[in-house]
């Protein structure tokens, strides 16, 4: 094969990836709108990429699951006072929002907030 030959289905596979990723990640977002229409979302959905990073390092620092869970309630309630703020609702119990599948565990840290 000339090296003309591979950079040009090298970049037909690059776009083609760099599209699909796009449209995965219009999937989710148009899951998580349909989610807020309902009026229910997860706590997650109410945090910024920065505040979801900070939560995950938290979580994963702490060195007991005692420490965890209550960090977790704790995070919980603010992100209640944020969701009424915004006319939404979260569930009573963290970890119990729409679309909960706990894909996370067994990857090496705790489930996804």
């Amino acid at each position: 094969m000339s090296i003309s030959r591979f950079i040009t289905v090298m970049t037909l596979i690059c776009s083609v990836v760099a599209s699909s990723g796009a449209t995965a990640q219009e999937s989710a977002a148009t899951g998580q709108e349909k989610t807020r229409q309902q009026g229910q979302v997860r706590g997650r959905d109410l945090m910024s990429p920065e505040e979801r990073a900070q939560h995950r390092e938290k979580m994963r620092s702490m060195k007991t699951e005692e420490e965890r869970k209550a960090y977790q309630e704790e995070q919980h309630r603010k992100m209640q006072e944020r969701a009424k703020e915004q006319g939404l609702t979260l569930p009573d119990q963290p970890g119990q929002g729409p679309g909960r599948g706990g894909g996370r565990q067994g990857r090496g840290g705790p489930p996804r907030q």
